[in-house]
């Protein structure tokens, strides 16, 4: 076996199910539709991380979703933040904020 053959082979195995991935669209769709309930149609969402780039692994992985607000929107950066975890809250997630995003543990 060549080591590309290995590779391949290993990322194969790595693979999510189609259970695991209509999960985390699952997911996604429902934090966007609790924020859009509070931001309607302003901020656009879009997958990052590693499920974004195509390279999730399945022994240990996570979502990662990033939101853009216009540049015109008025609120502070901070207003934001606050804001969007104050919403995650009221959801009923669990939300821990970092330096530059919000982490929702999937215990919730």
């Amino acid at each position: 076996m060549t080591p590309h053959e290995y590779l391949s082979q290993l990322l194969r195995r790595q693979e999510l199910s189609d259970a695991q991935l209509r999960t985390l669209q699952a997911t996604r769709e429902e934090i966007e539709g609790w924020l859009r309930g509070r931001y309607g149609s302003v901020p656009r969402f879009y997958y990052a991380g590693s499920y974004g780039k195509g390279t999730m692994i399945g022994e240990a992985y996570d979502l990662d979703l990033v939101i853009y607000f216009p540049a015109s929107e008025r609120q502070s950066l901070a207003d934001l933040f606050w804001g969007v975890h104050r919403r995650l809250g009221e959801g009923g997630y669990r939300v821990v904020p970092r330096t530059v995003a919000l982490r929702l543990p999937c215990d919730r």
